[in-house]
């Protein structure tokens, strides 16, 4: 499967079957995370052609700009799969811009990737900032074949991440805006703070806040106990932890 680093798998942990179960859906939760977590869209930018497995040279073309990298579809991949649509990355003064239009990778009969939109990288200093409008599957949010037909996923954020340096190993992140299926559209905000060495599985403090499906607010506390659980409330009601997470 294409493009996917660690993802976030939650599991209720003592949960009381009283409480209301469409309130703590646990997967619509892990998609979100997994959808919010920066090392993927970071990958996907800065190695389109690792990420997305786009081997060989049969689907890349020569753009009028020399400093732009493009592949082009209908072509054949070296893997066998079939890429269709456009994937382009060129450089900015100060960072990257990915851009895909209509872009679909398949392998035999099953959807790989879907992608439109665009993702664009700064970086100033230590700083690194991410204004990412795209929309698909594989590459973003959930696999494909975990989506109704016609359904995208949609990532509408922009993140703040410092220091750029030792990222992903230790640093902090600010994240705002929305993410969601195509009619579950959720509001986000959320700071966080990765040290890998003193938490190598979660973020060693912060909060995750989800909106409106209803509101969501996850507390990161790996510098209590690094024990990959991390507080939920639902409408500010405490209710039982979210574990086993991984990679956020």
């Amino acid at each position: 499967m294409r493009l996917w680093l660690p993802v976030v798998v939650l599991v209720g942990c003592g949960i009381d079957d009283d409480l209301p179960t469409t309130e703590r859906d646990v997967a619509v939760v892990a998609d979100l995370l997994d959808a919010i977590e920066p090392a993927r869209v970071v990958g996907l930018v800065l190695d389109p052609e690792g990420a997305l497995e786009l081997d060989g040279i049969a689907c890349q073309i020569q753009s009028t700009d020399p400093t732009e990298r493009m592949w082009v579809g209908p072509c054949i991949l070296d893997d066998g799969a079939v890429l269709d649509g456009t994937l382009s990355m060129r450089p900015t003064h100060d960072g990257l811009l990915l851009s895909a239009d209509g872009l679909i990778i398949t392998q035999g009969a099953q959807t790989e990737v879907v992608l439109s939109g665009a993702v664009e990288l700064t970086r100033r200093d230590d700083l690194m900032q991410l204004d990412v409008a795209i929309q698909g599957c594989g590459a973003v949010g959930p696999s494909c074949d975990r989506l109704a037909d016609n359904e995208l996923f949609g990532i509408n954020l922009d993140y703040t991440i410092y220091p750029a340096d030792t990222f992903p190993s230790i640093y902090s992140a600010t994240v705002s805006g929305a993410v969601g299926r195509t009619e579950t559209i959720v509001g986000v905000e959320a700071a966080w703070q990765v040290d890998r060495h003193a938490c190598a599985h979660e973020a060693v403090e912060g909060t995750v806040a989800f909106g409106t499906f209803p509101r969501q607010t996850l507390d990161l506390d790996g510098h209590i106990a690094c024990d990959g659980c991390v507080g939920w409330r639902v409408q500010g009601v405490e209710v039982p932890a979210l574990c086993e997470v991984d990679g956020f």
